[in-house]
């Protein structure tokens, strides 16, 4: 969680890098304005949720999840192992979402549930797994995969699990 304060700091020195919403990227994969999806990373000490909320782009998501999961897992030379540690879980996560650019992030830190167009996608380092759960239901969910499942799982073309994206279960 240590590594969170820090981003929170580091979110309160340059606020405009990292809570707006600057432009739209009509070139890259990211392009679809007000493609809203949510993450939710549970803190692995007593539950706590925070939000990652991507304003455009939520068909990437669930890549994000994985590539971050993949970052901070076992034999990985920045993070290995530390699947159990929610704010290396959180941070690895939050990068791919934020994306490369710095003056346009596609990412959003919040407290509490943004619009959602999707699944909300559940991370919890407690029990080392993802889940997809209905808008305003998580934590609880419908379907969920460990962490090792996950980053192993084949996205269709429309970037989730398949049959998830509508999330009807």
């Amino acid at each position: 969680m240590a590594e969170l304060i820090m981003s929170a700091a580091q979110i309160a020195a340059d606020p405009g890098r990292w809570l707006s919403v600057t432009n739209c990227d009509t070139e890259g994969s990211r392009s679809a304005m007000g493609d809203r999806a949510n993450v939710v990373v549970l803190d692995d000490k007593d539950g706590q949720m925070i939000y990652f909320y991507a304003h455009w782009g939520g068909e990437s998501v669930c890549a994000d999840v994985k590539a971050g999961l993949r970052e901070c897992g076992p034999d990985q030379p920045h993070y290995g192992n530390r699947w159990d540690d929610s704010g290396r879980v959180a941070s690895a996560i939050f990068r791919r979402m934020a994306g490369d650019d710095p003056h346009t992030p596609y990412a959003q830190i919040a407290l509490y549930r943004r619009d959602n167009e999707y699944p909300i996608v559940v991370v919890d380092s407690r029990t080392q797994t993802v889940g997809l759960a209905h808008e305003g239901k998580e934590p609880e969910c419908y379907r969920s995969w460990s962490f090792a499942d996950f980053i192993e799982l084949p996205l269709p073309d429309d970037g989730w699990p398949e049959g998830e994206r509508s999330g009807d279960d």
